[in-house]
């Protein structure tokens, strides 16, 4: 089977990196693959390359879509793929009418199915996520879920001084983006009814506008690998569209957060 996918994507992101691991996995299940997708992440791209997986470069701009959906027709053309993945609701918008039948839409988030109108096929990562496929008129049989993964053998613990947090306290680690979206703002309100509980949150953006307002509690930024953080944690908390895939995430920018509900948190 041949298994092209096509993702605009940003720079980092949840969904990128369900993404990135998928590739993989099927290249490692001797799949013959090609990607199409914005020439802005050179580590996933270089990924990509070094699993010998062919890659073309489009801007995906919809303000002006001939470049990327000639690009896009020259690879489908060449490649010659069995089944194209469209992966969210930008890439699915540039999907040729041509292809439907063998085209599957992937949602990692609640997108209008007049994103995916040249898409066959639905995939969702969530129960919920499904539910909302299908009341926008999806058959059954045409939608399913496929759920994420992570794979974190062979990682020693990560080194809670360095985060500064102790030994014996119970914490929970959520990786997410930091972007309103994806609710953690609800964690921390949550985390304020646990006595003695850290929280680490792993991910990109801007953290002193979402979790730094004065008297909710103290942020300490640091720099380790995700695999490393899981031998350590209680409890892995997962954002509002369950994704999580952390193989071959770079080191991530780390987020100790200790509430000021205790007046001891250092």
């Amino acid at each position: 089977m041949r298994v092209m996918h096509v993702m605009a994507g940003a720079a980092e992101g949840g969904a990128e990196n369900i993404m990135l691991e998928s590739v993989l996995a099927l290249a490692e299940a001797g799949y013959t693959q090609h990607v199409v997708t914005r020439p802005d992440n050179q580590f996933r791209i270089g990924k990509f390359k070094d699993a010998g997986i062919g890659v073309d470069t489009a801007s995906f701009n919809n303000a002006w879509p001939f470049p990327t959906r000639s690009v896009l027709s020259r690879a489908i053309k060449a490649f010659k793929p069995d089944v194209i993945e469209y992966w969210m609701g930008r890439a699915g918008q540039f999907a040729p009418k041509a292809y439907r039948n063998r085209s599957v839409a992937w949602y990692g988030g609640y997108y209008k199915l007049a994103r995916f109108t040249h898409c066959e096929w639905h995939v969702g990562l969530t129960i919920d996520l499904l539910r909302h496929i299908r009341e926008q008129g999806v058959p059954e049989d045409r939608s399913a879920i496929i759920h994420t993964y992570a794979d974190f053998t062979g990682s020693a613990p990560a080194d809670r001084a360095a985060l500064t947090t102790p030994a014996d306290a119970p914490v929970a680690l959520a990786l997410a983006r930091l972007h309103e979206k994806k609710g953690l703002d609800t964690l921390l309100d949550a985390t304020a009814k646990v006595p003695g509980l850290y929280v680490w949150i792993a991910g990109e953006g801007p953290p002193a506008s979402m979790f730094g307002s004065q008297g909710r509690g103290h942020l300490k930024q640091t720099s380790r690998p995700i695999a490393r953080a899981l031998a350590w944690t209680t409890g892995c908390v997962s954002s509002a569209g369950g994704m999580i895939a952390a193989r071959c995430w770079k080191p991530a920018t780390w987020w100790r957060f200790r509430l000021a509900t205790n007046p001891s948190a250092p």
